[in-house]
Formats: C-alpha cells, sequence, structure tokens
C-alpha cells in the first residue's frame, strides 16, 4: 500500500516539477497540471478507500474534467487570438 502512496507522491512531485520548468507552452502547462491532479486524485484513492468520506473521490472526478475543459478553451482562445500558444514573460 506504501507503493500506492509512495506513486501518487512521485506522480504529483513530476508534475509540478514539469510545471515549474516547461511553463513557455500553455499546452505542456496543462499537460502537467492535470499529471499534478492525477497523483492528488491517487493519493485521494489510497486515503480515502474504506473510509466514510469515499463521495470526496466522485467530487473530485468532476472539478478535473472542468479544469481540463477551462484550460483548453484558453488555449483554443490564445490560438485563435495570438497565434500560437507560446507564453510571453517579458514583464521587466
Amino acid at each position: 500500500m506504501m507503493m500506492i502512496w509512495g506513486g501518487s507522491m512521485a506522480i504529483f512531485i513530476a508534475g509540478l516539477s514539469s510545471f515549474i520548468f516547461r511553463f513557455k507552452h500553455v499546452i505542456l502547462m496543462l499537460l502537467s497540471l492535470e499529471m499534478m491532479m492525477l497523483g492528488i486524485f491517487l493519493g485521494l484513492v489510497y486515503i480515502l478507500v474504506g473510509s466514510s468520506f469515499e463521495w470526496l473521490i466522485l467530487m473530485f472526478i468532476p472539478m478535473m474534467i472542468c479544469e481540463g475543459g477551462l484550460g483548453l478553451g484558453l488555449l483554443v482562445f490564445m490560438i485563435r487570438s495570438f497565434g500560437s500558444d507560446y507564453v510571453n514573460l517579458s514583464i521587466i
């Protein structure tokens, strides 16, 4: 059982590091966010199975789907408006 917990943490950390180091394209950021959500979901499954809070797992899945849909909508908007999904961070 600890392998499931360690695996979910490894997936989350891999997604977080990918999100931090690959912030040039929106599609890569969205994939990293989905990977982080998958790690959180696996951790929730490990923690909540067998308890009275199993409904929380079923509430987390639609939130993941809505996050993905909003991200794809933002991606389509950016491509139509700017021509690419490249993030220009020239703040300074």
